[in-house]
């Protein structure tokens, strides 16, 4: 659960933006003053936010500043390189609007375990510890689940220089990666970007302001 949760009669249609030019409507979790510790990073040029759950884990969120060509997954493995526990500042009043999300993946494991020199479990391995006569595996699936909601998260998996900024907003509203971070530690429980919260909507044509593309620092 959040530790500041947002209100349900707040949550309305909005446009996330997709690439520069294209969008998709989702249903939108806002609140106007939400205790946010947040900065921007200089490189990769993103914004990282905490939003704090109850207990001692938080949902973090890594924004590029601009349409990024590389992977997402490129921008969160630079992340992970910085020292991030120690660049959050104190909390400050801000405006955070955030997409309701209840995204579900399946992903065939055999071909990356294969690459990795884990082929041989698909063909002849040696399993006899495991059970008598001939036994093989045929294959791995990994499932992973993330459910955004004013409440809270509910999330499943298997198998630089920093510089502030006292800016009065945070929004979700184009693509961005994730982790859910245990504080004590700052190990990463579960990690992922998010590219269009709803994959198969009808998408809307909208060209973004261009003051919306980079962050200006003071």
């Amino acid at each position: 659960f959040w530790e500041t949760k947002f209100d349900p009669l707040l949550t309305e249609p909005s446009l996330f933006h997709l690439d520069k030019e294209t969008a998709v409507s989702v249903e939108m979790m806002k609140r106007h003053i939400f205790p946010l510790s947040w900065f921007t990073m200089e490189s990769p040029e993103v914004k990282v936010a905490k939003f704090p759950f109850k207990g001692n884990t938080s949902f973090v969120a890594i924004v590029p500043s601009l349409y990024q060509q590389k992977n997402l997954s490129q921008v969160l493995s630079e992340v992970l390189q910085h020292n991030l526990q120690a660049s959050f500042p104190e909390e400050m009043p801000t405006r955070v609007k955030m997409p309701k999300l209840d995204l579900e993946d399946h992903t065939e494991l055999n071909e990356v375990l294969t690459r990795l020199g884990l082929g041989e479990l698909f063909s002849a391995p040696d399993l006899s510890r495991l059970a008598e006569g001939p036994l093989m595996v045929s294959s791995v699936k990994h499932r992973a689940a993330l459910e955004l909601a004013e409440e809270g998260v509910k999330a499943a998996a298997a198998t630089s220089v920093v510089a502030f900024r006292s800016a009065s907003h945070f929004y979700l509203d184009k693509p961005f990666a994730f982790m859910i971070t245990e504080d004590m530690t700052n190990i990463p429980l579960f990690m992922g970007t998010i590219w269009n919260p709803r994959p198969g909507a009808p998408l809307e044509k909208h060209v973004l302001p261009a003051n919306r593309t980079r962050f200006r620092m003071p």
